[in-house]
């Protein structure tokens, strides 16, 4: 089983997120504003680099396939696109 690691850094403004993965390479991120509410936003930082991390490894994971078929990295772009906005939806 692969170890991944998130860190956040909580701003007064702005707060970030990022993952890494056991070789030091970054495989997701997500930012947000702070809204003077820290847990919040450490919150949604998280999650936006979790579902990052995500599409990440299924982009990673299909890189073969991707190749052979340069139409299946709009289909996978859409929907993380589509995925995103459903996100921020929810979260409004």
């Amino acid at each position: 089983m692969n170890k991944y690691y998130l860190g956040v850094d909580l701003g007064s403004t702005t707060s970030k997120a990022v993952i890494i993965n056991e070789q030091d390479e970054i495989i997701g991120r997500g930012i947000t504003n702070t809204r003077a509410n820290y847990s919040v936003a450490a919150d949604i930082a998280k999650d936006e680099a979790i579902y990052n991390a995500r599409f990440s490894i299924l982009k990673k994971k299909l890189e073969a396939e991707i190749k052979s078929n340069p139409a299946y990295s709009k289909y996978i772009n859409d929907l993380e696109s589509v995925f995103q906005y459903e996100q921020f939806k929810i979260r409004l």
